[in-house]
């Protein structure tokens, strides 16, 4: 009797499946000694009764052998599609973790600037204020090039591959020329981590 030995590993694949995070290499086993026993059950069968076997009998081998190897080809299938899917949902969530990490990061970074920020340009002092701020947005943008670009574009282009864009993102992201520009950016990359935790959360087949 191979039905215990069936159900045994039909069972344990399907449990590897649907934990979390799943099992895809013990599923597959699974899989494959589901697939083995049945096959031996109908080598067997073949072996035991084949010389006895008429056109009709013949037939149901060749339906049976098919439909096992078939089966076995269509869980591998499943199997891999629940790791992919399940590897897809692990690099969403840790982009929506990186994304507001570094929205954080910016906006703190952000802060520290602003108390340092030279006075508004005052009439009786123009010509010097403005040329202080001028070396201060320098100053600002230079640090976000050194800081945060390489970490803001591989952000922008994830986040791009999975359809999340945003038109003032696009704009700022590479070359954010003062802190208003940068805040622009650090805002948007969280407003679009969001996004993309909202679409996570959505329950599938459910518009939002």
């Amino acid at each position: 009797m191979i039905l215990p030995g069936v159900a045994f590993a039909a069972i344990c694949g399907v449990i590897a499946v649907r934990m979390e995070p799943p099992a895809p290499a013990v599923a597959s086993r699974c899989a494959s000694v589901v697939a083995f026993l049945l096959m031996v059950k109908l080598v067997a069968w073949v072996v035991r009764a084949g010389r006895s076997f008429h056109r009709e009998e013949r037939l149901l081998t060749f339906v049976m052998f098919s439909a096992i190897v078939m089966s076995w080809v269509g869980a591998q299938q499943g199997i891999f599609d629940v790791a992919f899917n399940h590897e897809v949902r692990v690099q969403k969530r840790a982009l929506v973790v990186s994304a507001r990490d570094l929205s954080r990061e910016m906006l703190a970074f952000l802060d520290g600037r602003r108390r340092v920020a030279p006075p508004r340009p005052r009439p009786a002092t123009w010509d010097e204020d403005v040329a202080a701020w001028a070396r201060y947005d320098d100053q600002t943008a230079v640090t976000y090039d050194r800081r945060f670009r390489a970490r803001v574009q591989a952000a922008h282009d994830l986040l791009a591959l999975r359809n999340m864009h945003d038109r003032d993102l696009d704009t700022f992201y590479e070359r954010p020329a003062n802190d208003f520009q940068v805040g622009v950016v650090a805002r948007k990359l969280s407003g679009l981590a969001d996004k993309l935790a909202r679409e996570e959360a959505q329950p599938t087949g459910v518009a939002p």
